[in-house]
């Protein structure tokens, strides 16, 4: 008679959790059927007998609960309900455990693909996470992490070496840039590794076996029918990823697909957070994790890094850098509100026979400077329902009879509009959006003034203002002299900061504004926050010494051409 040890039967209890057939588990162990079921009977004895005593207690309580209350049956009454609690808890950390511990699915790698994969490990200067990261045979693969340290580099050759093996490669990025980002990072590699393409363009590539590389903004509707490996970059910064996710699960796991999640954090509490944070639900993911120290002490060089972490305000630096997801209760535009105006495109300035509203936030040292400029969606020959979800709340009338008084004022200190762009008729053609938007960093006043001097010579219908509080004055008494009316400076009062706060987020609460899916300027409009202080209230980003949030204040200069909100007299912001 054969001898079976206990690992014999915990190997068969292990398979019967996974749910493989008797037989085959007979076959594979080299087990008798009868003893297999002796473990099998022994196993669901050991599994059942918590749901039997949950259930015998529950019993008890049903039956309690029906007789005259006293205090002895109140009494019993806490303790089963307890002991009840105490139960399911466990059996919940059980089951939890069991799932965490299961195996997580492999990708099929091919010869090729695995030769060049050691090929490019050898000759690629990669750094260990991001090798870590491509040595990973994971169908299921989780990346949260810092910005700016490589992945889309290593990102570019994993997918490349994903098509040599003969799969189709798509990779969703929060916004086109990001996307062609990721192309340049392909061709940098396929002339490293000697891969040549069938057909090469912008944004798809094919090479000679027929498999595809294809780069694009989010959308749920374009992954409907893909099947291959799929990368999401910026996950947790897309308007809707719970519903992409349920969009592209079913038909890529059932053609045997790789996805791999990349991200920034961003909201607790959002979907991508959860998939973080629940190892046991999403137990078929292997995880990485890498913030910008582990990156430095895996020999990535930062310069400045001590700059770089004084530029940016406590949320920013966390999120961005550390790995930290942004608490959402405390900030003036909640991350609800400020997705619900993002849409899918990318920044471009309409003709010059248009107007432009322009911002511009001063910084020299310390700050960045920052430039954003809005029009009307109307110049750009696009109607509201081709961008996103219509505008709602319009509460509108009177809004829009000021934005339409406010145009007609601007118009009067610029060159007119063509007549069928005049605005005169307001509705969906009234909403705005984000054209431009660029960031000057340690720029000096004369190059700062030549950048705002070529932008409204490019632009003569273009109106600015300027932030002329300290060292911003200068620059904007030498604009408004070179633009006479097209240019203005704006003093920084805790009023004026109060009026320009509240009239941005007017104009996302209205859905009056649409901007594109950047999540830098994300990060910088959550960022501002609302608080309290003895002379009433003030808004502004927890920041440190230096850190500032200089895409909000550009945007809300560029927004106040368009007044919902105005100072009032003794200091106090009211709203039109």
């Amino acid at each position: 008679m054969a001898k079976y040890t206990k690992e014999d039967a915990a190997k068969a209890e292990a398979l019967f959790e996974a749910g493989v057939p008797m037989i085959e588990i007979a076959r594979d162990l080299n087990v008798s059927k009868p003893t297999l079921y002796r473990w099998l009977r022994a196993y669901e004895a050991r599994n059942a007998a918590p749901k039997e005593t949950i259930d015998n207690l529950r019993k008890q309580l049903d039956s309690l609960s029906k007789r005259k209350p006293t205090g002895s049956i109140a009494h019993r009454i806490a303790m089963i309900s307890a002991a009840i609690a105490k139960l399911e808890g466990a059996e919940t950390k059980k089951a939890r455990s069991a799932l965490k511990a299961r195996a997580k699915p492999i990708a099929v790698m091919s010869a090729d693909q695995s030769a060049l994969r050691q090929k490019a490990l050898e000759i690629g200067g990669l750094y260990q996470y991001q090798r870590d990261f491509l040595l990973d045979d994971s169908r299921f693969r989780l990346v949260l992490k810092s910005r700016q340290i490589g992945f889309s580099y290593v990102s570019g050759l994993d997918a490349l070496l994903g098509a040599i093996a003969g799969r189709n490669q798509l990779f969703l990025s929060a916004s086109e840039e990001q996307a062609y980002i990721l192309m340049r990072y392909l061709d940098g590699w396929a002339k490293k590794l000697e891969v040549t393409f069938k057909r090469d363009s912008d944004d798809e590539k094919t090479l000679e076996n027929g498999a595809y590389i294809k780069v694009m903004a989010h959308n749920f509707r374009t992954v409907q029918g893909f099947t291959g490996d799929l990368y999401m970059d910026e996950f947790a910064w897309y308007p809707n990823p719970k519903r992409i996710w349920d969009v592209f699960l079913p038909s890529i796991t059932a053609c045997g697909g790789r996805i791999t999640i990349l991200s920034t954090p961003f909201e607790e509490h959002s979907f991508f957070h959860t998939m973080v944070s629940d190892s046991a639900r999403y137990y078929m993911f292997s995880r990485h994790k890498v913030d910008i120290h582990r990156a430095m002490q895996d020999g990535l060089q930062v310069a400045d890094f001590d700059e770089l972490r004084d530029m940016c305000d406590a949320d920013t630096w966390a999120s961005a850098y550390e790995c930290q997801f942004i608490d959402d209760e405390s900030a003036l535009l909640p991350i609800a509100l400020i997705k619900s105006c993002v849409a899918d495109y990318a920044l471009r300035s309409p003709g010059a026979d248009y107007p432009i509203y322009a911002g511009f936030d001063v910084g020299r040292v310390k700050d960045r400077s920052a430039l954003a400029a809005v029009a009307l969606d109307s110049s750009f020959g696009a109607s509201l329902s081709s961008l996103g979800a219509k505008s709602q709340n319009l509460n509108a009338n009177r809004s829009l009879k000021t934005r339409e008084a406010k145009i007609s004022q601007n118009l009067c200190e610029a060159p007119k509009l063509p007549a069928e762009n005049s605005a005169r008729s307001f509705g969906e053609q009234a909403r705005l959006r984000l054209c431009a938007l660029d960031l000057l960093h340690k720029a000096t006043f004369a190059e700062q003034e030549r950048v705002l001097g070529d932008f409204m010579r490019v632009h003569p219908l273009a109106m600015l203002k300027i932030d002329k509080t300290g060292i911003g004055m200068a620059t904007a008494e030498r604009l408004k002299s070179q633009f006479n009316r097209r240019a203005e400076g704006v003093y920084f009062t805790a009023a004026v900061k109060e009026a320009l706060a509240i009239n941005l987020k007017k104009h996302f609460e209205d859905k009056l504004i649409v901007i594109p899916n950047d999540p830098a300027l994300i990060a910088d409009l959550h960022a501002v926050k609302r608080s309290a202080s003895q002379s009433g209230f003030r808004y502004d980003s927890d920041r440190n010494a230096h850190g500032h949030a200089d895409r909000f204040w550009a945007l809300a200069l560029a927004l106040s051409h368009f007044e919902i909100a105005r100072v009032k007299r003794g200091g106090r912001a009211w709203i039109i």
